[in-house]
């Protein structure tokens, strides 16, 4: 527990999605002295976090899905998002399922596939999260110059090489031809999950904005 000076209150700086951000740079490496500096986190709650005692707490039943699993969803869709094409909540459950047929454990789902229960307690364990109204290609959203156009390939080229996917490109499978018709991912009808990206922090807690 961080020491505080007497008559005064304790007010975390930092709450769990850059708490989780920096425990991932540590683990890649970085040192948690300098992560504890940059994100103003005390390196005694990294040290914590890190070690075999920290466990959890949540209420309810225990998840299907182990929280680095979970994790892993939130930045799958995060990176959807990034790239433009935004999952729906049949799309994540979808995943689940394709993702337990083939890591097969006890669950109460039928044939693997999450109901509309575990869906909103994901949303819940995941405050970053929220569910958005899609939007349909507006006419100025529409008219984009060539610039653009490059624009966007050169950003999909360094996503790919930083992630150290650039290989996919000679995948002959990943070929499509399409005509005018083209791809509808995302009906403008649709209710897609998308990240929150901004927070206030009140007396009580963070609140999303």
């Amino acid at each position: 527990m961080p020491k505080v000076r007497e008559g005064s209150n304790y007010n975390k700086k930092y709450d769990e999605e850059l708490l989780q951000k920096a425990l991932r740079e540590i683990e890649e490496g970085e040192a948690k002295k300098k992560v504890a500096r940059k994100y103003n986190i005390p390196r005694a709650t990294l040290q914590f976090r890190l070690s075999n005692e920290f466990k959890k707490i949540s209420h309810g039943p225990n998840p299907i899905l182990t929280t680095d699993e979970e994790e892993m969803l939130v930045r799958w869709i995060s990176d959807c998002v990034k790239k433009g094409f935004p999952q729906r909540k049949e799309d994540l459950q979808a995943s689940v399922k394709n993702f337990l047929d083939e890591n097969p454990r006890p669950n109460p789902f039928k044939d693997n596939l999450p109901g509309d229960g575990w869906y909103k307690s994901f949303l819940r364990r995941h405050p970053v999260l929220t569910e958005r109204q899609s939007e349909g290609v507006t006419p100025s959203s529409a008219n984009v110059s060539e610039s653009d156009i490059r624009g966007w390939f050169t950003n999909i080229e360094n996503y790919l090489k930083e992630n150290d996917l650039f290989q996919i490109l000679e995948d002959p499978s990943r070929i499509f031809n399409a005509d005018e018709t083209n791809f509808q991912l995302c009906p403008k009808t649709k209710t897609v999950i998308a990240r929150i990206t901004k927070y206030l922090r009140n007396r009580s807690g963070t609140v999303k904005i």
